[in-house]
């Protein structure tokens, strides 16, 4: 059952100066989103351009991005570099957004700098810029952090889109576009070429992309955004391949071809084909980095590979009954989720777990879990103005006649489907990065 997911003890407080600090971050959360990049431009200006004193890879797209940035960063880790790896969202706390080697940024650390960034801020207002969103303050939480620890290499993944994201402002020399499909089409445009084209905005004069998007008009926009630029293009299942795959239910082993070289038998615990893709945009976007004086050998991505962790993707969080989460936010992240289960498990019976965001393609995403699924648990994540109400969703199982049940706690929905489990069945926890945040702190608090 759940005895062995609550907490073993409770947390102390917070010394009063972390508490002042967070108070203030987490209170800008009302500012919401806002275009343009003039105020985290004055942002940095003011904290001395913090972003200019490291090497970065920039990574976007639609599905994969977190888990190519990891890889990424993991692999230039192994070759001896200090490392800062920026992704979100986070699971369980925004500090995890945050690393230095693999490590999250302490509290202590998070206080100072975010004091430091709040002194910054009032001379911004001082001089008639708007206040910075939430985003933009973690992205220049992140910078900071970074050029204070002294990182060689930051590996930096898009918020959103690209052209219009607070990260935009680095000068990056690798750019990942891990794919394309329609995602924010109130931000970001109705059509995948729209979509792609505010992608390709990361990519600057000189460097080198990595992309592993498949559609012709896609990446025809890129090869043509690249000649104008000035970069070269690498493409997974073209110049970048990926072959001789061999699965387990604990990982996964992989060829990857690049045109210098060939990584035979690459291992790593990361499971499913998507991440073998994954593998290879960073494998090449590290290689890449040779380009521009870094030192990245063949090892490195084979111990990259081998070290990397990435939770609440295809995570085994327990066994008998086997818990699984992921973070399958949208539609296309759904299918390359049920070939994964498909592919590494075999249960007798699946319940899924489920809590959607209300800006996504639900009916799609339940459509598609269907085919997997013996019983849904429809529930709620916690982050009140995304979720998608309960009825919502058990309305799109209704009709299509999949037994289900409506509980609105989400600790109590996984709780039931695990008292219902044998130990040779399966529970899915999944719809959200956000909800399965909140599922692993009920193993991990």
């Amino acid at each position: 059952m759940l005895s062995d997911m609550q907490p073993k003890s409770s947390e102390t407080a917070a010394p009063r100066h972390i508490e002042d600090a967070l108070t203030w971050f987490y209170d800008t959360q009302r500012l919401g989103s806002k275009p343009g990049l003039g105020p985290i431009k004055k942002l940095l200006e003011l904290l001395g351009n913090p972003e200019r004193r490291f090497t970065s890879i920039h990574v976007t797209g639609t599905n994969g991005k977190g888990s190519t940035a990891a890889i990424s960063a993991s692999i230039i880790m192994a070759a001896g570099y200090r490392v800062g790896l920026f992704t979100s969202p986070h699971l369980s706390h925004f500090t995890e957004s945050i690393q230095v080697n693999g490590e999250p940024i302490s509290l202590n650390r998070t206080a100072e700098t975010l004091r430091k960034i709040q002194e910054a801020v009032y001379a911004m207002l001082s001089s008639g810029f708007r206040h910075p969103t939430q985003f933009e303050l973690l992205t220049a939480l992140a910078f900071q952090c970074f050029a204070d620890a002294e990182v060689d290499y930051a590996v930096v993944e898009v918020g959103m889109g690209g052209i219009d994201d607070a990260t935009n402002v680095i000068e990056g020399k690798v750019f990942v576009i891990t794919n394309v499909s329609l995602e924010h089409v109130q931000w970001l445009g109705d059509t995948v070429e729209k979509i792609a084209e505010a992608k390709a905005g990361i990519i600057k004069p000189g460097g080198v992309l990595v992309t592993a998007a498949a559609q012709p008009p896609v990446l025809a926009l890129l090869e043509d955004i690249c000649r104008d630029r000035g970069c070269r293009m690498l493409t997974v299942g073209r110049e970048v391949q990926v072959s001789e795959r061999a699965k387990s239910p604990v990982g996964q082993r992989f060829t990857v071809t690049t045109p210098n070289n060939t990584y035979k038998d690459l291992e790593t615990s990361l499971l499913g084909g998507h991440q073998a893709i994954n593998a290879a945009c960073a494998v090449a976007a590290a290689e890449s980095l040779n380009l521009y004086g870094a030192d990245i050998r063949v090892e490195a991505a084979y111990k990259g590979l081998r070290d990397v962790v990435w939770p609440g993707r295809l995570e085994v969080i327990q066994r008998k009954p086997l818990v699984v989460l992921d973070g399958a936010k949208d539609l296309e992240a759904v299918k390359a989720l049920v070939d994964a289960v498909e592919e590494n498990f075999t249960p007798r019976k699946l319940t899924t777990v489920i809590s959607i965001s209300s800006d996504k393609n639900i009916a799609g995403m339940i459509a598609c879990l269907a085919e997997i699924t013996d019983m849904f648990v429809v529930t709620r994540h916690r982050v009140s103005n995304r979720a998608a109400d309960t009825e919502t969703i058990a309305a799109q199982i209704r009709n299509l006649g999949v037994p289900y049940e409506v509980i609105e706690k989400p600790a109590d929905a996984i709780e039931s489907a695990i008292r219902r489990s044998s130990e040779q069945d399966m529970v899915l926890v999944t719809g959200s990065v956000f909800f399965v945040g909140e599922a692993r702190d009920l193993w991990h608090p």
